[in-house]
């Protein structure tokens, strides 16, 4: 009886399996400036890399970011260091065709920002938070190559020299990459 559970059990699972992928991918970011208080905030264009898996429309990726970041006031500016963004994402997809959109929830890792432009400044480290928001999906898939966009509503708290400012990063990733079944 077990071994006839089992059987049927590996039966069920077959089609499942054929509709695993997994992906690795390169990927470019932008992020939006901040202005606080006569100030910005401002990171160039991220770049980085990711992988992903899919199984039954729901798509589980990891992204590894990289942003410089400026301090500008007035007509100067400083270093803000480099900020490290993980952005894991879980979402839904519906596909049409090669065509798919999705929405989902994102756990944003972030590093904080030390430079020694900071330091001379007298403003020292700024801590980025960490947090959880939501994310929109939609990408093209053909044959093994996709194009994958998302945007993740992430406005973390930042902090420094007992300031606290809101960044709004608000990052719009584009991945390219390769797709193979499992």
């Amino acid at each position: 009886m077990a071994r006839l559970i089992a059987l049927l059990a590996l039966l069920c699972a077959l089609p499942l399996a054929a509709q695993t992928e997994v992906g690795v991918s390169i990927a470019r970011a932008r992020a939006d400036s901040t202005d606080a208080s006569g100030t910005t905030l401002a990171f160039d264009r991220g770049r980085g890399f990711g992988a992903s898996g899919s199984f039954a429309s729901f798509e589980l990726a990891a992204t590894s970011l990289r942003y410089d970041g400026a301090l500008r006031l007035g007509g100067s500016s400083a270093s803000l260091g480099t900020l490290r963004l993980v952005p894991i994402t879980l979402t839904r997809q519906w596909h049409f065709g090669p065509a798919y959109v999705g929405a989902g929830a994102a756990y944003v890792k972030a590093s904080d920002l030390s430079s020694a432009d900071l330091d001379a400044t007298g403003i020292g480290a700024i801590d980025v938070e960490s947090k959880a928001c939501w994310v929109a999906n939609a990408g093209v898939v053909y044959g093994r190559l996709f194009v994958d966009a998302k945007y993740l509503d992430y406005r973390p708290e930042s902090s420094a020299a007992g300031n606290d400012v809101r960044l709004d990063l608000k990052p719009v990733v584009i991945s390219f990459g390769l797709r193979f079944k499992l």
